[in-house]
């Protein structure tokens, strides 16, 4: 978001992956490291209904992709959604990334490490 707010920076025809979180073990990696990916996989096979919207009966507001209501049967095959749950990236557009920030050096001092286990 601060990357978007900044007024240096025009993003108006940028692409954008927000693929959540990830974690890195903090001796491999400094806070703010980055991994470029060829492929992203889409692990939100349900959604959630807001709780205070969840109709009468129901036992729970979470319903997977591709149902009406919880529980539907057929269950959906664990590692796809109508094959789609592994989505390739444009190549080109990945290794331009790549190219344009591998020499980057991230700062790592001591506030940035993990000290605790």
């Amino acid at each position: 978001m601060a990357l978007e707010m900044d007024p240096r920076f025009d993003l108006s025809k940028a692409y954008w992956c927000v693929a959540a979180i990830a974690g890195v073990d903090p001796n491999k990696a400094s806070v703010g490291s980055t991994a470029w990916a060829k492929c992203v996989v889409d692990g939100d096979l349900s959604y959630e209904i807001d709780a205070r919207e969840i109709p009468a009966g129901w036992p729970t507001g979470i319903v997977a992709v591709g149902r009406a209501t919880p529980y539907q049967p057929p269950a959906p095959p664990f590692e796809t959604i109508g094959g789609h749950v592994v989505f390739k990236l444009n190549e080109n557009l990945v290794n331009w990334a790549f190219e344009l920030t591998k020499g980057i050096a991230l700062p790592d001092d001591a506030t940035l490490r993990w000290t605790h286990c």
